[in-house]
Parts: C-alpha cells; sequence; structure tokens
C-alpha cells in the first residue's frame, strides 16, 4: 500500500507494534523500515511502542536498532522466563 501510494503514512505520529518479538523473528524488519520511512511527521519525534510479553535478546537489540536513543523498558516478573502461574492443558472436544 505504501508503494502504491494507496496510503499517506505522513500524518502518522504514534507507531505500535503488539506482539513486537513475533514481527521482528518473521523478519519484517524490512517492511518496519519501509513503515518508519514513510512516517514523516515531524520526523525524530514520532513515538514508537513496542509490546511483547516475552523478547529475546536477539530480537531486543533488533528493536534497538529503531527505537528512540533512549527507550523505556518495563519489564513485569523474571526477564526470559516463563509465568509458573500459568497452567496449560489439551482439552478434546
Amino acid at each position: 500500500a505504501i508503494q502504491s501510494k494507496t496510503v499517506n503514512l505522513s500524518v502518522v505520529e504514534q507507531i505500535i507494534l503488539d506482539e513486537g518479538d513475533r514481527l521482528l523473528e518473521l523478519g519484517l524488519m524490512e517492511q518496519i523500515d519501509d513503515i518508519l520511512s514513510a512516517c514523516t511527521f515531524a520526523k525524530g519525534t514520532i513515538q514508537k511502542v513496542l509490546f511483547s510479553a516475552t523478547i529475546p535478546p536477539g530480537v531486543e537489540d533488533l528493536a534497538k536498532s529503531f527505537m528512540t536513543d533512549d527507550p523505556i523498558k518495563i519489564t513485569i516478573g523474571e526477564q526470559n522466563s516463563a509465568s509458573r502461574n500459568i497452567k496449560q492443558k489439551l482439552l478434546y472436544v
């Protein structure tokens, strides 16, 4: 849509990537770069937010490459570990 100019992102002020770890793991960095490049409103002041339940160190480094110079990271629980309070079961229906 960006390449065919059917969408105009020049007025975007905020970018939110939910499940950002999955987006970066899937190798979509080129597309993310294209989207960020198309967001030309007040270049450098666009707020970028990335949400992820888990984020491996390599993916975190990749995320830092396009986030602000001084990102804020909020960690709940232990970093890079699963919650012990989650119970999983398989239920056939």
